[in-house]
């Protein structure tokens, strides 16, 4: 993360166009979308690579979590990638949603829709033992075996990403695990 000022503007671009040429492409941003007041001696902004990011992407994915610091940034963050994507999808992932927290998933979108108009909403229980195991193990969340995030998780995939072909059929990517 700290090397940011070593890439040279355009490069992030490119690399994309490269790498969708021969698969899908995810790409994990930076939360801030600012611009730098002032040029940092012909060196990129702080964000840059995160706006040629969003400026280049098919699909954006806003996560933000339920309680109400979370949505407050979400909503923020959902006006400036509006701003930066206008009339583009965005679709919002809200991680970590829980019934302590006394709202809805309905509430939640409503919430949400104030500020924006996602295309889609999806929502990643609060599976923090979950989370625990596949650490301790040394794995990732869909090794650790069959859980309710592991499993929102492959819904919000398999509905951003073609179903794969296996031997000559479709499957879903779930069934590619």
């Amino acid at each position: 993360a700290d090397r940011w000022v070593e890439v040279r503007p355009g490069t992030l671009e490119s690399l994309l166009a490269v790498a969708r040429a021969r698969a899908e492409v995810i790409v994990d941003t930076g939360f801030s979308l600012e611009e730098e007041p002032l040029p940092n001696a012909g060196r990129p902004g702080r964000n840059q690579l995160t706006t040629e990011a969003i400026d280049v992407a098919d699909d954006v994915l806003v996560i933000g979590r339920p309680d109400p610091v979370g949505l407050s940034r979400l909503a923020r963050g959902l006006v400036e990638v509006g701003e930066r994507r206008p009339g583009r999808p965005v679709q919002v992932v809200v991680n970590r949603m829980r019934s302590t927290l006394g709202w809805s998933e309905r509430e939640v979108v409503a919430m949400i829709s104030d500020f924006a108009r996602p295309s889609s909403v999806h929502f990643l229980p609060d599976d923090q033992a979950a989370v625990d195991r596949a650490a301790v193990a040394g794995r990732s969340l869909g090794e650790g075996g069959d859980c309710a995030l592991s499993r929102a998780v492959a819904r919000i995939v398999d509905g951003l990403l073609p179903p794969v072909r296996l031997a000559g059929r479709r499957s879903s990517r779930r069934a590619a695990r």
